[in-house]
């Protein structure tokens, strides 16, 4: 709303300059007769309290009105009428400055408009570049170089944006007296008189009203288009980010139980369901350990979702990479068999993903007979109560198995492929992967002095690195790592005997009916992105009210300094008609002279705008603990908006000088007969 503040002070000081340029000779006649700059400043004043005091009484009651259409709970304080009062001072002194100004001889306050000397101007135009450098610096660092006191804000950071769009209008007005010229040297080569004679009458024009109005509007409009559509895309990029697919359900009690991924694929609206662990693995002394996330590659690449940029291109490419360096698939298949034992033993099959099968307890003349079948097999847990040494076998697999005992040491079978239980005995398959593929972020990369290897659970893994990437999907922490659950599981189950349970299930799809289910925390993608967060739907009304406004105020000066131009032009206008010129030259001329001034003011706001909005917008967006977003906000352009209101801001400038052309080039014959009137 600041740029709004600014731009209706710009237009009012517009306004005032354009009254007092009109009402120089007068002014210059009451000097010449006695008038104090006191005297003519108290009747400045007294004019701007009668042009200003009815907006600061109406104003109040009216915006707060609006308001409560939409929001019942608005009311009116203390507080609006500080800013009302406050605005009106502003207005009032904006008002009477011109008259405060050191008055000269007549002939000298009559004979031309005074300027700034060239040192000045661009000692001022420093000052505003060199504050919107320091507050973009300081929106990179999110730290304030000046004290906020009791405000509780950093006055830079929040200057930030209108210091920028301030200093784009300021750069633009510098640089339009030769644009101007070169345009009326080109159109010189041509036969277009009018064209020439617009296009010089508007290099004249140094001030360049219309021209500022329209690139401050634009600019405003589309740093308020673009800053709003840039805090709705992170939200949802930061949902995306927070969840990493379309649901995520967290087991709260830690491990899954028997039946859970049943349960969840058979819920209307679900189409993959992918089992997965987080832990924490430790990194370098001194430094926080880094989050790991394991799942199976090959089944999520159609579950997993994170924005392109923070996984080096899309997820599913860098989960193909996960699964293409884990080399071929070393788990078995269970198949029907019979286990046999000489004292009471429970066999169990263990699975990749964190699935069991409990294949029941075998003892001397009591077999067990299974008809379980399954793919993705890691071995089998062998428990014996015993103290004695218990012969166990089991019968219709179709590969060989290594036996590691709880101590372990390797256990050989006997000719007949019986082994010696003590205790507990882990079979696994014969071969594993010698390394397992993980990819991690960059902060990871940092964190870790031995990239050969992770420890997991208290077991050491050695791990093979196939990317390096900005965030891992499903994590908000800069230290992470995604790792192949299959080929993880694998390598922590022939090493250690280890099985590590299901924590969580990553969805894709849209589950409905979870009454049923118990004991799990769901996180789901699209609620987390329309929630709430600092830019709520008040936010982004106030920045489309700003857009809105700085068009209507935009619209406003236009028609005033047209109007004010075509008054101060009526003497040269009445001189060259007779001249010679007809009206319709010189109403072209006068068209040619604001659309120039209308077409290179939106051209410069529209640039302005989208250099301050991509160089401060993404850094203005916060969570709503002010911190920044996860990912990074990216810049987000709604080019129908933000091309629509430059259009329009142009249309209207040309209907507005249209119509005063017509105007005054009507008022020529009375014109003429009045020259020489005031001499």
């Amino acid at each position: 709303m600041l740029l709004v503040v600014v731009l209706g002070g710009y237009a009012l000081s517009l306004v005032a300059a354009l009254l007092a340029e009109a009402r120089r000779g007068e002014t210059a006649l009451l000097r010449a007769r006695g008038a104090s700059r006191r005297q003519l400043a108290g009747l400045a004043a007294a004019e701007g309290l009668a042009l200003v005091l009815p907006a600061a009484l109406l104003g109040p009651p009216l915006a707060v009105a609006l308001l409560h259409l939409k929001y019942p709970e608005v009311t009116l304080y203390g507080g609006v009428w500080l800013v009302a009062a406050l605005l009106a001072t502003g207005g009032v002194i904006a008002l009477t400055l011109p008259s405060l100004r050191r008055g000269g001889t007549y002939l000298a306050e009559t004979s031309g408009r005074k300027r700034l000397p060239m040192l000045r101007k661009a000692g001022l135009d420093l000052v505003v570049v060199a504050l919107a450098v320091l507050s973009w610096l300081q929106l990179r660092q999110y730290a304030a170089p000046t004290g906020a006191g009791g405000l509780g804000i950093d006055p830079l950071l929040s200057a930030a944006p209108t210091l920028g769009v301030l200093t784009g209008a300021v750069l633009a007005v510098r640089l339009l007296p030769p644009v101007a010229r070169f345009a009326a040297g080109r159109l010189n080569r041509g036969r277009s008189r009018s064209a020439l004679l617009g296009t010089w009458q508007a290099g004249r024009r140094a001030h360049a009203g219309p021209m500022v109005m329209l690139a401050l509007a634009v600019a405003a409009a589309t740093v308020s288009w673009c800053l709003a559509a840039t805090a709705q895309q992170s939200r949802a990029d930061q949902a995306v980010q927070q969840v990493g697919t379309d649901v995520r359900m967290v087991e709260t009690g830690g491990t899954a139980p028997d039946g859970r991924a049943g349960q969840l694929a058979a819920l209307p609206g679900v189409r993959t369901v992918v089992p997965a662990f987080r832990d924490w693995v430790p990194t370098t002394a001194g430094s926080e350990p880094a989050e790991l996330i394991a799942l199976d590659p090959g089944a999520a690449a159609g579950v997993v979702q994170a924005r392109d940029d923070t996984t080096g291109g899309p997820p599913a490419a860098l989960l193909g990479k996960l699964a293409a360096a884990a080399g071929p698939d070393t788990t078995g298949a269970l198949r029907p068999g019979r286990i046999t034992s000489s004292a009471p033993v429970h066999t169990t099959a263990v699975f990749a993903g964190g699935r069991r099968v409990d294949l029941g307890t075998s003892d001397r003349g009591k077999p067990v007979t299974f008809t379980a079948t399954g793919t993705g097999l890691l071995g089998f847990k062998i428990d014996s109560a015993s103290p004695e040494p218990v012969r166990w076998r089991i019968t219709g697999q179709d590969r060989g198995w290594r036996a590691m005992s709880s101590d372990g040491n390797v256990v050989l079978p006997d000719d007949n492929g019986v082994y010696d239980v003590h205790g507990r005995l882990t079979l696994t398959t014969e071969d594993v992967p010698v390394s397992v593929p993980i990819a991690l972020t960059t902060a990871a990369r940092d964190a870790f002095s031995n990239l050969t290897s992770l420890t997991v659970g208290g077991a050491e893994v050695r791990v093979d690195v196939v990317a390096t990437i900005d965030r891992v999907p499903g994590s908000v922490e800069k230290a992470a790592v995604l790792v192949d659950r299959p080929a993880l599981e694998a390598r922590l189950f022939w090493s250690f005997g280890i099985v590590r349970d299901t924590g969580e299930w990553w969805i894709a799809g849209d589950p409905s009916d979870l009454t049923g289910l118990s004991g799990l925390q769901v996180l789901d993608r699209q609620e987390l992105a329309s929630g709430s967060d600092p830019f709520s739907t008040a936010a982004r009304v106030a920045l489309f009210g700003a857009a809105l406004g700085a068009m209507l105020l935009a619209a406003a000066g236009i028609a005033a300094d047209a109007r004010a131009t075509a008054q101060h032009r009526s003497v040269e206008l009445a001189v060259l008609h007779t001249l010679g010129a007809g009206p319709r030259l010189l109403a072209r001329s006068l068209v040619i002279e604001q659309a120039l001034l209308a077409g290179l003011g939106a051209l410069t706001g529209l640039a302005v705008g989208l250099v301050v909005a991509a160089a401060m917008a993404p850094l203005l967006v916060l969570t709503p603990a002010a911190g920044r977003p996860v990912p990074d906000a990216l810049l987000e352009v709604l080019w129908g908006r933000t091309l629509g209101s430059a259009a329009l801001l142009v249309l209207v400038a040309l209907a507005v000088s249209s119509v005063t052309a017509l105007t005054a080039t009507r008022r020529l014959p009375a014109t003429r007969l009045r020259l020489g009137a005031d001499q």
